[in-house]
């Protein structure tokens, strides 16, 4: 495989990570964090590039990407990897990419109910099109949509630091407070995290069909895969929030971080930004949309041995009607589904890279370990969605407090996890290591 060839899949990765919430996150965040934007982003950076690039990893010691549930019994195989592509698929990511390429594409030049209805059935044909032909994926996303992608957010990354909106804006009371775990909840609900999991379905494949099928091959490319897509999404990334950090003069009606977006685009190059502006939203939703369903299609052929058409059709449908309720109706769906699944997806990563690393020092692992790995991630990551979204179970609340570490991130769910797979894979090998000498002693 040569370096042009890598590069294009590395360019089709950033284009497949760069979506819906990677465009409208970072500026609002760093509007209401103020002169607290760089915490708050290297939060966000963690959970928004570091995670995803750590399962994009994990998913070349692996070599494919159902290789992660392996160990988990059927049904719980299967129940994980419906629910994360149902959830980053056409139950949400793929709506509120239509939604949001619409709100920053075409509502600033014109709205109507029937435009956004028409404008979302375009959006999913081209998608099915593009999903339809083998190939295709890598060749228009990592050669043509991409390259073109980089250049225009280039254009406007050189504006924001020459040209700022304004000053730095004020910091909210609670970035004063926690920008950091803050800046951890946004880069969650970027989705990347999860769409890692979708996504590696995605990388994989597209390696396999460039002729690279060994593990220890598949390992060596998706590293620099990794390096290139995160290299370029965290210079996406900090050029989105110094524009929001520096946009005081809007101020205090902003709602989300497209309006920041358009404002800039429109106030430093005119009618062209405005434009510019408008194609980087559509094409970058757009690659989101076609890596999704793509990754929908392949699983459910696999899995349940589902024909094309049907699973296109109703992928397609259900992302069609989500997107035409809006953006705001969309995104009240996502917190609590990214909160639960993402800890869960996370959990499996962490016992797959912790076994990966330790080989060949420890046992196999056994499939009841993975079981409990992803039934004690459910419930602590069901505590921490509960108080992220204010629900108030006294007596449960104050045992979090007292007593879960990293409650107050909004994490508790790690600890407890860590010390399953520590304890699983660790006690083993202590008592392996201690048994000949206690045999000594028995003669």
């Amino acid at each position: 495989m040569c370096f042009k060839d890598m590069l294009t899949v590395a360019l089709m990765t950033f284009a497949l990570f760069l979506g819906a919430g990677n465009m409208i996150f970072p500026p609002l965040m760093a509007y209401q964090a103020g002169e607290y934007w760089l915490t708050a982003m290297a939060g966000f950076l963690f959970t928004g590039v570091g995670v995803p690039a750590l399962i994009l990893v994990v998913f070349g010691t692996l070599g494919q990407a159902e290789q992660l549930t392996s160990m988990l019994p059927k049904w719980i195989d299967r129940s994980f990897w419906t629910l994360i592509l149902l959830c980053i698929g056409p139950g949400l990511a793929m709506p509120r990419a239509i939604s949001v390429a619409y709100e920053l594409g075409i509502r600033p030049f014109i709205h109507h109910p029937i435009v956004l209805f028409s404008f979302s059935l375009l959006f999913c044909i081209c998608a099915i099109v593009l999903t339809l032909r083998p190939g295709c994926i890598v060749d228009i996303l990592g050669k043509i949509i991409t390259p073109a992608l980089v250049v225009m957010l280039a254009c406007l990354a050189l504006g924001a630091v020459f040209s700022p909106l304004g000053d730095v804006s004020p910091a909210l009371e609670k970035y004063k407070e926690s920008a950091f775990s803050l800046g951890l909840i946004e880069g969650y609900m970027t989705m990347d995290a999860l769409g890692a999991i979708g996504f590696g379905w995605v990388v994989t494949q597209a390696l396999r069909s460039m002729g690279v099928h060994s593990k220890e091959k598949i390992l060596y490319y998706i590293q620099r895969v990794v390096v290139i897509y995160a290299i370029l999404m965290i210079c996406c990334y900090f050029a989105t929030a110094y524009l929001g950090s520096t946009a005081s003069t809007l101020g205090t009606h902003i709602t989300h971080g497209g309006q920041i977006l358009t404002a800039y685009a429109e106030g430093n190059f005119g009618l062209f930004g405005k434009v510019l502006f408008a194609l980087i939203a559509i094409l970058a939703c757009f690659t989101t949309v076609a890596g999704l369903l793509s990754a929908n299609l392949e699983y459910f052929q696999k899995a349940y041995r589902f024909k094309t058409y049907p699973i296109i059709g109703f992928v397609s449908l259900v992302t069609l009607i989500l997107a035409n309720f809006g953006l705001t109706a969309v995104m009240k769906f996502t917190l609590p589904c990214v909160l639960i699944l993402c800890p869960v997806a996370l959990s499996l990563v962490l016992a797959h890279l912790i076994a990966w690393l330790l080989q060949p020092h420890i046992p196999a692992t056994q499939s009841v370990s993975h079981t409990l790995i992803v039934t004690v991630a459910f419930i602590f990551s069901f505590i921490d969605t509960l108080s992220i979204l204010n629900v108030s179970i006294e007596p449960l609340s104050q045992f979090a407090q007292s007593w879960l570490p990293l409650y107050w991130a909004h994490s508790s769910w790690l600890f407890p996890v860590l010390c399953i797979i520590v304890g699983h894979h660790f006690i083993p090998l202590v008592q392996k290591h201690f048994k000949p000498s206690q045999n000594r002693y028995r003669l």
